[in-house]
């Protein structure tokens, strides 16, 4: 369980053993510092590493830079040109006058930012090309990036080197000595410009992963890229993946700023037993904090048992600060843990580094008599060439917690910067305190610790230090005017003040009426709120009260009595809108009539007037909805007593258009189906349906939706339309998308012919005289009995029946088909199928003079008739005789005698 000491102070007595003695302030809170002109009230981002320079990013999209005067704050700076001399406390400067930065970094040698455009823009020391314009010239303002264009997603800095995230993956320049930030890189210790370390890595690990422009990226104590839920680290030997203990995730990461660097100049040497831990921390999935050392990327150890941590924060520049973050369990609070704090280490002792110690005895200390406990152990005596001898910890004790609590309650949203453990006397290299910023929700900085190079900005210098947080950036507010003097007794009049630095707002008073409510704008320069109400008139002062100072407006309005009640005179509903008269107050109050305005309900619709005849019309509305209306006037005191609600009123319009369902011809009519059409306000009287040319015409109530239209002529064709009727007149009007033609049945066929034919009859006929005004399709042919029929495709007038039965009698009829049906039959015809008879039998010849009698039997089959005739051929010559009906015999004369005949 989380040991949380309940702490009112951070910093506390330091002593030094040698040198001056570092002042304690009280919690009594700093005063505003020296009035900056143009310095923005509210905040989005802040960096501070340690360095003697601190840079903020404000809600206007302006970067802001103060601290130690040399250093990387992107302004000129020149001591000879009456520029502060070195090491003075220089207050804030705008970073040149764009307004479109995104996000800043500061490291100790230099600075970067990035702007809307996705360009990277940086500033301070270039000895090794860390700020990418090809050259190693330092520039004390910012200058671009050269990047062939490209979009920058997201950056990092540390003391010599600058890497960035495009869409085409991770780029890195300046300093690669031991390939920090390329690996597999030539370890040039100069790379002027963006150089492509890759897109699709292989991992040290066997591994291998793909940077896009989702990746974070961040340098110092390690290089780690993030992608999603995981970590990559590199310290030199290539990336591995930094796989959390019990397949967590992370959520987030912060990488010592120039941990390496500073670990290897201060010569603190980690021990073989051990680790430095804090080259990268981050937050897992299930809210622990983990660091890890650059030395040895398996190695995880725990801050404390917390399981509610948001972030943590070690971008500072200093190895050795405590490990601060945010936790769930405090919104207003900053938990930090002392890594080297009592039972951490086991002891230490010194070692010569030669040269570096240049003769100057530096004595190391430690922060002794914190009132909440929290205790740094002292690193040595001599110079800072101690070594630690740290315990192998896998999480630090919560007993070396701390709370910090902001007094006024604020979200913090963020934090930067950090603690130095101990300072030593002629200390030049770098701060010797340092200090923690907190960056609250609504744009306010707080800061903590000591006041070294001006970087509080709170009006603490030197090496004095307050043991509790205090307002950073902040001026004396100033009130420069209202937009109104005028103000209603009866109170709720809107009134703007104007000024600057009107934020952190604490009490806001009108003649000693206290103002429950008011809304600070996004940058400082105005309060909005509602005035009081007043049991009198007269003039009154208003007076604000910030967290940077008390300001007051005298005699800032004048309260007054507003105009009664205007009375409704008239509605007049039309078309989404209406217009409303209403009659002048019985008193303007004070001050005379100004304007009027009505309010509709429901929804809150309005119209204003300022001139001519008492109405106005509020458009906007929703037909068909019921509204009452109301009105109220005004004066320069204010608004006046609202009006009754009017009586109710619906606007409204003509219906739309009635969707054709079906359209049904018929003889010399046409009926029509239609869908209600939308009312739009107004309830519908009647439909009309018309049919051109002509203009015959249908109608109905407002409930029907059919109707016919009749008399019309068969055969013409018509376009029909059908539109509703409501108060407002005819609506829109709904047309057939093709021509209707009206129609009867055909005439039946004439002139009815039967061609008989084997077991067939080919039928012809005429076609009818009236197609009944619309073309004949088809005819169809019947036979009875049987039913057998056969179908002629119009204009064609004849079809064959066919199946049927030689010799049996069928009674023909012939109808017309058309669109609207079938004709009647045509007159009956009667035939029959016929076909040849079969062959007769010869039965017996009697020669005679010259003759010859031939007789002969029927034939089996007659072919479906009756046999009408017989004839009897000689062969040679072919002399014949015929008989009629049934008679079987017959004499062939004129033959030869003595000539042999054959006969059939």
């Amino acid at each position: 369980m989380r040991i949380k000491k309940i702490a009112q102070t951070l910093l506390a007595t330091v002593a030094l053993l040698a040198g001056s003695l570092p002042v304690l302030l009280s919690a009594t809170p700093a005063s505003a510092v020296t009035s900056i002109p143009n310095l923005p009230a509210r905040w989005s981002s802040i960096s501070s590493p340690g360095s003697g320079t601190t840079c903020a990013l404000a809600t206007n999209g302006t970067i802001w830079c103060w601290g130690i005067a040399e250093g990387v704050r992107g302004v000129i700076w020149d001591a000879t040109k009456g520029d502060p001399a070195a090491g003075t406390a220089v207050s804030p400067k705008q970073v040149g006058t764009a307004t479109d930065w995104l996000t800043v970094e500061v490291a100790s040698t230099h600075a970067c930012a990035r702007n809307t455009l996705g360009e990277l823009w940086c500033w301070g020391k270039n000895a090794n090309g860390q700020l990418g314009d090809g050259t190693n010239t330092d520039s004390q303002v910012p200058i671009k990036v050269k990047s062939n264009n490209k979009f920058w997603y997201s950056f990092s800095v540390t003391m010599k080197q600058t890497c960035g995230i495009q869409a085409t993956g991770l780029w890195c320049w300046g300093d690669n000595t031991g390939q920090k930030i390329l690996p597999g890189s030539s370890a040039d210790s100069f790379i002027p410009l963006p150089r492509f370390f890759g897109s699709a890595v292989a991992a040290a690990s066997g591994s291998s992963f793909t940077i896009d422009q989702s990746a974070e990226v961040q340098i110092g104590g390690l290089q780690a890229l993030r992608i999603g839920t995981k970590v990559w680290g590199n310290s030199g030997s290539g990336f591995s993946e930094l796989v959390l203990p019990n397949q967590q995730s992370w959520r987030m990461i912060s990488v010592r700023a120039n941990g390496a660097s500073i670990v290897e100049s201060f010569g603190i040497v980690e021990p073989a037993n051990g680790s430095y831990l804090t080259a990268i921390c981050g937050v897992t999935n299930l809210g622990i904090a983990y660091c890890l050392s650059r030395s040895n990327l398996s190695r995880y150890m725990q801050v404390g048992t917390l399981t509610s941590w948001k972030s943590v924060n070690i971008r500072q520049d200093s190895p050795r600060e405590p490990i601060c973050g945010l936790t769930t369990e405090s919104a207003s609070s900053v938990t930090c843990y002392n890594p080297y704090g009592t039972n951490n280490y086991d002891g230490w002792n010194s070692q010569s580094l030669g040269s570096w110690c240049d003769g100057v005895t530096r004595i190391a200390v430690r922060y002794s008599s914190f009132t909440n406990g929290l205790t740094f152990p002292a690193v040595g005596v001599g110079c800072w060439g101690s070594i630690y001898t740290y315990k192998n910890l896998t999480a630090l004790p919560d007993v070396n917690s701390s709370t910090l609590d902001l007094t006024d309650g604020s979200s913090i949203v963020s934090i930067a910067g950090g603690f130095y453990q101990g300072a030593v006397t002629a200390e030049t290299f770098f701060n010797v305190w340092g200090r923690l910023y907190a960056l609250t929700s609504d744009g306010r900085i707080f800061v903590i610790g000591d006041g070294k190079y001006g970087e509080r900005q709170d009006g603490i210098l030197d090496g004095h230090v307050t043991d509790t947080w205090a307002p950073s950036l902040l001026q004396q507010p100033l009130l420069s005017r209202a937009d109104r003097t005028l103000i209603p007794k009866s109170g709720g009049a809107t009134i703007k003040l104007s000024g600057s630095f009107l934020v952190g707002v604490t009490a806001l008073t009108l003649g000693g009426l206290p103002v429950s409510n008011w809304a600070e704008s996004s940058d400082g320069t105005s309060l909005t709120f509602d005035s009081p109400a007043s049991p009198s008139g007269g003039s009154v002062d208003v007076t604000v009260t910030t967290s940077g100072g008390v300001v007051s407006l005298p005699n800032a309005f004048t309260f007054g009595d507003s105009p009664s009640a205007p009375s409704v005179t008239g509605l007049n509903a039309q078309d989404s809108s209406v217009t409303v008269g209403w009659s002048s107050p019985s008193s303007s109050g004070t001050s005379p009539v100004t304007g009027y305005k009505v309010t509709l309900v429901p929804g809150g619709a309005s119209c204003s007037w300022t001139a001519g005849p008492l109405n106005c019309t509020v458009g906007g509305l929703t037909n068909g909805t019921t509204y009452r209306a109301a009105v109220r006037a005004f004066s320069a005191v204010g608004p006046g007593l609202s009006s009754s609600n009017s009586a109710a009123f619906v606007p409204y319009k003509a219906p739309s258009a009635p969707p054709i369902v079906s359209i049904a011809p018929g003889d010399g009519q046409i009926t029509v189906t239609w869908s209600a059409a939308a009312n739009n306000g107004s309830a519908i009287t009647r439909y009309d349906v018309e049919a051109q040319p002509g203009g015959n015409s249908c109608s109905t109530s407002g409930t029907g939706t059919s109707c016919t239209i009749s008399p019309l002529t068969n055969g013409t064709a018509y376009s029909i339309s059908v539109y509703a009727t409501n108060d407002a007149g005819g609506g829109e009007v709904s047309t057939s998308s093709t021509l209707i033609t009206p129609r009867t049945l055909a005439g039946n066929p004439t002139n009815v012919v039967i061609n008989p034919g084997d077991r067939q009859l080919g039928v012809s006929w005429r076609a009818p005289s009236s197609n009944g005004g619309s073309a004949i399709t088809s005819y169809t042919v019947t036979a009875q009995p049987g039913s057998v029929t056969c179908t002629a495709i119009s204009p064609a007038t004849s079809c064959n029946l066919l199946g049927l039965s030689n010799g049996s009698v069928y009674s023909i009829t012939v109808v017309a088909t058309n669109p609207a049906g079938d004709s009647a039959s045509s007159a009956t015809v009667t035939g029959s199928p016929v076909t040849i008879p079969g062959k007769p039998t010869i039965s017996a010849t009697e020669p005679g003079s010259n003759s010859v009698l031939v007789r002969w039997r029927a034939p089996s089959a007659t072919g479906g008739a009756s046999v009408s005739s017989y004839t009897v051929v000689a062969s040679p010559g072919g002399n014949s005789c015929t008989t009629s009906g049934a008679v079987l015999f017959c004499t062939v004369t004129g033959l030869d005698n003595g000539t042999s005949y054959a006969f059939t």
